[in-house]
C-alpha cells in the first residue's frame, strides 16, 4: 500500500519523458493512472568516456534532477578558478587534490574524503597524484566547470 501511496503522489507532479530514463506504466496499480519513471542500472565501466580538458577523463550519468560523474585526474591537471550555480560534492576515492576555494584559501581532499561545495562559490583544483573522483552536481547541468574551460 505504501508503495501505491507513494506512486500516487508521484504522479501529481508532472513527468516529462527522458531518453535517459526507462518508464513504467503503472495503470495497472490501483490508485495510479500515470506514466512514473522507473529505474536504470549503469555500469561505470560501460558508460562513455570523454576528455573536456588535458590530463582528464570522465564518465557521467545526467538524471533529472542530479548529475554523477566518474573523473580521473592524472598527474598535472589544472582547472582555473570557477563557479557554478549547482552545488558540487567532490568524493575522492583515490588520490589527493589541492582545492583552491574563494579567495585563495587552499585544501587538499584525500581519498576517502568529500567536499561540499555550494553554489557559486570560486574553487579551482590541481591533482597532486592521480584521482579518482565521484563529482556530485545538483542540478544536472550539461556543462561544468573542466567544460568551460576545456
Amino acid at each position: 500500500m505504501l508503495l501505491v501511496q507513494a506512486g500516487a503522489a508521484a504522479c501529481s507532479e508532472q513527468h516529462t519523458t527522458n531518453p535517459r530514463r526507462f518508464v513504467t506504466n503503472l495503470r495497472s496499480m490501483p490508485g495510479v493512472a500515470c506514466h512514473m519513471p522507473d529505474h536504470v542500472l549503469h555500469t561505470l565501466a560501460d558508460l562513455p568516456t570523454d576528455s573536456p580538458m588535458p590530463l582528464i577523463d570522465r564518465r557521467r550519468i545526467l538524471g533529472e534532477r542530479m548529475m554523477i560523474s566518474e573523473v580521473v585526474l592524472h598527474p598535472g591537471f589544472e582547472v582555473a578558478s570557477h563557479s557554478h550555480e549547482n552545488e558540487q560534492m567532490v568524493v575522492m576515492l583515490e588520490g589527493s587534490a589541492e582545492f583552491t576555494i574563494g579567495e585563495g584559501q587552499k585544501v587538499t581532499v584525500s581519498a576517502g574524503q568529500v567536499l561540499v561545495l555550494p553554489p557559486n562559490l570560486p574553487h579551482a583544483c590541481k591533482a597532486l597524484e592521480r584521482c579518482r573522483i565521484l563529482d556530485l552536481f545538483s542540478p544536472v547541468s550539461e556543462k561544468t566547470g573542466v567544460d568551460a574551460h576545456g
